[in-house]
């Protein structure tokens, strides 16, 4: 009972941790999956989870919507369980006006688009539920229902993934797992919750919430779909490349995420803030070349031992990986600034810069090198210009 209560007292503490190893363990499901699916199956799971990233913005969108809601009035407003609704019809009707055109474009079938509105569904209240949680500052009960999705995942993974080995089998677990955390998150929060209805509309928040989120999971998601589509052959080395480039990803964010609160208590004062914003935006690039260094020398020899030898070309484009994500968690370090700082212009650079990405790898694309020389010049660009803009609107950094 006292190491529970020691727990509970350092919970905010012990968050970033157990997050982090949740990532590594959530890895291994990607790992295991490759080991039973052929590289062009494995290659098309991964464009539909890409997909199906881009969907569940939505559902992040209310959690930080609603966690900032409850933290500051100690009740759920019924508002944002309505608005939540709308946005769960609005994308069903999306969804079944154009199934056929996204069956046929991920080269799948209706069961497993079926699966991934059924994952979208069960996230997008799952969310909510979340969204309580870390309102009220229940982190290590967040923990265990982060570890509910991800090991029951894992567990019908192994059970089904060796008899079945095609998307579907990962798509089912993947439901199943969030279900069950689902169920937790809605017995041990959702019921103990006053729910009060409200004369406020969270349209507008939400919608700005989204959009701050959504780029994030659209760069990193839309570059597998379109290999996916037009470089069949490649999608599965595609992947795995991903997986690793993602690395940079994970470690980036935690350490950004470590930056934030102190440079929102500075965002007042712009000689301070410019100082932090530079200290930091220099020690992110030193863990950035750091891990880059891994994807000449030590990485590419674990692809053999972690994926298997059928993906050893990956290693040719580690490297390249690296570098294209190095540029991409620095322009979302910019964005990061531009929130404390209650800006808005950002979201125009990220919308245009979106925008060209898709129609430059979608046209040009034509083999995986110069998919990585493509998106390594428009992040660079990116980059630039969202630095450029911050330092226009005023001395930041």
């Amino acid at each position: 009972m006292k190491i529970i209560k020691i727990i509970k007292n350092y919970q905010a503490r012990l968050f970033p941790i157990l997050d982090v190893s949740l990532n590594g363990v959530n890895y291994f499901a990607h790992i295991f999956s490759s080991w039973y699916l052929t590289k062009s199956i494995y290659g098309n799971l991964n464009a539909l989870l890409s997909f199906l990233s881009i969907l569940i913005v939505t559902g992040i969108s209310f959690q930080t919507l609603v966690a900032k809601e409850v933290s500051r009035k100690s009740f759920f407003s019924e508002n944002i369980l309505n608005l939540s609704l709308k946005y769960f019809l609005f994308i069903l009707t999306l969804i079944l006006i154009f199934h056929n055109k996204i069956i046929l474009f991920f080269q799948s079938n209706f069961i497993n688009l079926f699966l991934i509105f059924l994952i979208f569904t069960f996230n997008l209240f799952l969310s909510i539920f979340r969204g309580i949680i870390q309102g009220k500052e229940n982190f290590l009960l967040l923990n265990i229902n982060f570890y509910i999705e991800v090991l029951s995942k894992i567990f019908f993974m192994i059970i089904l993934l060796p008899k079945f080995q095609n998307e579907t089998s990962v798509l089912v677990s993947i439901s199943l797992g969030m279900f069950l955390s689902l169920l937790h998150g809605y017995f041990y929060q959702f019921k103990n919750i006053s729910i009060k209805k409200e004369n406020i509309f969270y349209g507008k928040e939400c919608l700005f919430i989204y959009f701050s989120n959504f780029f994030i999971y659209y760069f990193t998601s839309i570059d597998m779909i379109l290999v996916n589509f037009k470089l069949t052959e490649y999608s599965g080395i595609y992947a795995v490349v991903l997986r690793y480039s993602q690395i940079i990803l994970f470690v980036t964010f935690s350490i950004i995420t470590v930056f934030l609160p102190s440079l929102s208590k500075s965002a007042n004062d712009f000689q301070i803030f410019r100082k932090k914003a530079i200290k930091y935006f220099l020690f992110l690039q030193i863990i950035n070349f750091i891990i880059f260094l891994s994807y000449f020398s030590l990485l590419p020899h674990t692809i053999k031992y972690i994926f298997g030898e059928k993906y050893l070309l990956a290693g040719n484009y580690l490297y390249l990986g690296g570098l294209n994500y190095s540029l991409l968690t620095t322009a979302f370090y910019i964005v990061n600034l531009n929130i404390i700082l209650k800006r808005e212009k950002y979201l125009y650079i990220l919308g245009l810069f979106g925008f060209l990405y898709t129609l430059i790898i979608y046209k040009f694309m034509s083999s995986l090198n110069n998919i990585y020389y493509l998106s390594i010049s428009i992040y660079f660009f990116m980059t630039i210009t969202l630095i450029f803009l911050l330092y226009k609107e005023g001395e930041a950094i």
